[in-house]
């Protein structure tokens, strides 16, 4: 291995990468700074800076970034969780109904029982035909859904159709004068 000596000397010292270091090449001539291989030239701050880690130091490095992303997928989590999710249920507002049917069907004393076959098919279709109103209206996104309850009047005359109808209020404000808008036209 080539020895190398450094003079120190006290002149002006160029400030180009190309400035002439006395190096001992074992032939007697001075090695340019641009023709010595780098590894001659590294002083022990350089390689100190450049050198890998070691293994202990790699995994005290690998342990500290994994602590470091599992606390900001936790906190990214609890932001998400409280920002999307709701703190409670949903507050619903249930409007309670009343409509007369003019044209069409007539009310019938089966219909005053729950537990028949007639009042469960017409309470089925009405519901139906109310569900279609209100998810064809500008309600539909707090819509929920909707309740016949009983039906009442007189034999062979206006069926009167008692319902509920439930909107979940974080989505759209309903107020009744919404409600009577939608199921009027």
């Amino acid at each position: 291995m080539p020895a190398v000596n450094m003079e120190n000397n006290n002149t002006k010292r160029s400030s180009s990468w190309d400035s002439k270091v006395s190096m001992g090449s074992g032939k007697g001539r001075p090695y340019l700074r641009s023709d010595t291989p780098s590894s001659i030239l590294s002083s022990d701050s350089d390689i100190r800076f450049t050198r890998k880690l070691g293994r202990p130091y790699r995994c005290s490095c690998y342990i500290v970034t994994a602590f470091i992303l599992v606390f900001l997928l936790m906190g990214l989590s609890l932001y998400l969780t409280y920002t999307y999710l709701a703190e409670g249920p949903a507050p619903e507002r249930v409007f309670l109904g009343v409509m007369r049917v003019s044209e069409g069907d007539a009310f019938k004393p089966q219909l005053a029982d729950p537990s028949s076959e007639k009042f469960r098919v017409t309470s089925r279709n009405y519901r139906e035909s109310l569900n279609l109103w209100l998810r064809r209206s500008e309600l539909r996104p707090a819509f929920l859904f909707i309740e016949v309850l009983a039906f009442d009047g007189r034999e062979n005359e206006d069926l009167i159709v008692h319902f509920t109808v439930t909107f979940n209020m974080r989505r759209l404000e309903v107020s009744t004068d919404n409600i009577r808008q939608v199921l009027t036209r």
